[in-house]
């Protein structure tokens, strides 16, 4: 792996981490903050099928699209994760992906529960 993959690995991984943390926080602006956050993630320039960064842009928005109450993009973002994680075999990926599966309330965000 050479520099600029490692240093785009971070990116993916520090972004997966910050958007967690503020949808799981989900106070006021956190959403916002978090989807800027992968808009920039989406944004980088990245080699064809660099998968961390991939599966990040599947798993992110897949989190944040209840929030705001697109099922639709939900189910797809996470349907398209799943398989991409069955497929290379990351097993903590797809129990990710998995228990996205799991039926929240509605309205509901984050590990709080917290109701927007």
């Amino acid at each position: 792996m050479s520099l600029t993959q490692t240093g785009l690995s971070w990116s993916a991984l520090a972004t997966a981490v910050l958007v967690g943390a503020q949808w799981q926080r989900a106070g006021d602006g956190d959403l916002e903050d978090a989807q800027a956050a992968i808009d920039r993630l989406a944004a980088v320039p990245t080699h064809p099928r660099f998968v961390l960064h991939e599966i990040a842009l599947l798993r992110l928005p897949a989190l944040l699209a209840p929030a705001h109450g697109d099922e639709a993009s939900s189910r797809d973002h996470r349907d398209r994760y799943r398989a991409m994680a069955i497929s290379l075999r990351f097993e903590g990926q797809i129990e990710r992906a998995e228990a996205m599966t799991r039926p929240r309330p509605s309205g509901v965000c984050g590990v709080r529960g917290v109701r927007h």
